[in-house]
């Protein structure tokens, strides 16, 4: 299952106290109906919008015509990167990085589909210091505009940059995000299941819950049949290539691919 928005008035929105860091990996599945170059939102964090404190965002219908990632530095402005986008109206994988290092070059990384895409930059702010304690809002511009119209499941938020696509890769094979280093995970929608006792896996306290208004379950299979078929071309691959950047890789070896930082 997955939570189904309809690009007009559908959004989700939860707290998040994100004061503590200045690194963030951020990890979804994500179907966008189509594209436009509208700025419509997949994912925006601060209040009344991301350019407004410490945030961040995941805009798909980024006006120069990509997928665009962004974050702000209140005081100084954005540091932003865009890739080639996926295909609409379909399922894809999607991990991003924000790394607030203070240089002017490109702070964010991006992983589709398990595999890490080529980024330019379209901003080029010295982006440093910590994210805010604020809100993140879920296909959305703060709940007001910009809504994204699609479908979404396991968002998940993990403190610290991923070194290598093989973290990518797995989540992408299908893995669960909750079983991905569970003891650093700081937030984790499913949108798959309403019992809050699953809703509610964060090592943030007390646990951060995501308030819908319009957004409906999705009941279509379709996220797990395609999800299923992308771990099985993935391992299929990885077999012919024999290649550790697309191989599964065992849970217990993802903290030495992290940088604990933020």
């Amino acid at each position: 299952m997955a939570k189904k928005f309809d690009g007009t008035n559908d959004f989700g929105s939860v707290a998040l106290n994100l004061s503590a860091y200045n690194k963030l990996s951020v990890s979804a599945w994500l179907w966008w109906d189509s594209y436009a170059n509208d700025y419509d939102m997949a994912l925006g964090f601060g209040t009344p919008g991301y350019d407004a404190v410490d945030g961040w965002a995941v805009l798909p219908n980024f006006a120069g015509g990509q997928f665009q990632v962004a974050h702000f530095d209140v005081g100084i402005g954005y540091n932003s990167s865009a890739f080639d986008r996926a295909s609409a109206n379909a399922w894809h994988h999607y991990l991003f990085t924000f790394d607030r290092n203070g240089t002017t070059g490109i702070q964010h990384k991006a992983f589709v589909d398990g595999r890490v895409v080529t980024m330019t930059q379209w901003d080029s702010a010295a982006v440093a210091g910590n994210y805010a304690n604020s809100t993140l809002y879920i296909m959305s511009h703060a709940s007001t505009s910009l809504f994204g119209a699609g479908r979404m499941a396991e968002l998940a938020i993990w403190p610290g940059v991923i070194l290598t696509q093989a973290y990518a890769a797995t989540l992408a094979r299908g893995e669960l995000a909750n079983t991905i280093l569970p003891e650093r995970l700081l937030f984790y929608e499913p949108m798959s299941f309403s019992a809050a006792s699953v809703r509610a896996k964060s090592n943030l306290v007390p646990p951060p819950l995501v308030t819908y208004s319009g957004a409906v379950w999705e009941t279509s299979p379709v996220m797990r049949e395609d999800r299923w078929a992308k771990r099985a071309a993935l391992n299929t691959a990885a077999a012919a290539a024999d290649d550790l950047a697309t191989k599964f890789v065992r849970l217990d070896d993802f903290g030495a691919l992290m940088v604990s930082g933020g």
